[in-house]
């Protein structure tokens, strides 16, 4: 049996998203809990699921899970619009199937530049399947590069935030 956890110093030589994520925690927590990064760097859906199955016994009140990603690369500043707004829908929909079938279609839309439509594709489909009828997915903001002032609108980078909220609370 394969293990479905390892550490592989080289996975995190290239990955950025601890020095994204952590002088935001810094600023907005008191005491920042002890981290566990964890890069998901597989396609393949069942260990996917797997992922999803182990780590949901720690996806409660007392962890904050933060789940890294990028939308578009890419593209110009109305098709990153275009396609973060589908991909967007998707994960707030929480339901895993929608999101894969909007990346799958943003692939095949033939968007020029399109490198990606969610480079955080595997994480965002393991926080997903770790969903069920409690929770909701509220988005939060969008924006991309190009809302930056004098920013070159031919070439932008999309970034969604989105929150996880138990169905019993209220959704402002």
């Amino acid at each position: 049996p394969t293990t479905l956890f390892s550490y592989t110093p080289a996975a995190h030589d290239r990955e950025h998203c601890l020095e994204v994520q952590l002088p935001f925690l810094q600023r907005c927590l008191k005491d920042v809990p002890p981290i566990v990064p964890i890069i998901i760097s597989t396609n393949d859906f069942t260990k996917l699921k797997r992922m999803a199955e182990a780590l949901k016994p720690w996806f409660t009140d007392d962890n904050l899970f933060v789940i890294s990603s990028d939308f578009s690369h890419y593209p110009t500043y109305s098709d990153a619009c275009d396609v973060d707004a589908k991909t967007g829908k998707a994960v707030e929909s929480g339901d895993v199937n929608q999101f894969i079938a909007a990346i799958e279609s943003n692939r095949r839309s033939g968007i020029r530049n399109l490198g990606t439509s969610a480079c955080g594709e595997f994480p965002i489909i393991t926080l997903l399947l770790m969903l069920d009828s409690q929770y909701q997915v509220k988005h939060i903001m969008y924006q991309n590069s190009g809302d930056i002032d004098n920013h070159d609108h031919s070439r932008v980078v999309g970034y969604h935030s989105f929150a996880i909220i138990r169905s019993e609370e209220k959704i402002a």
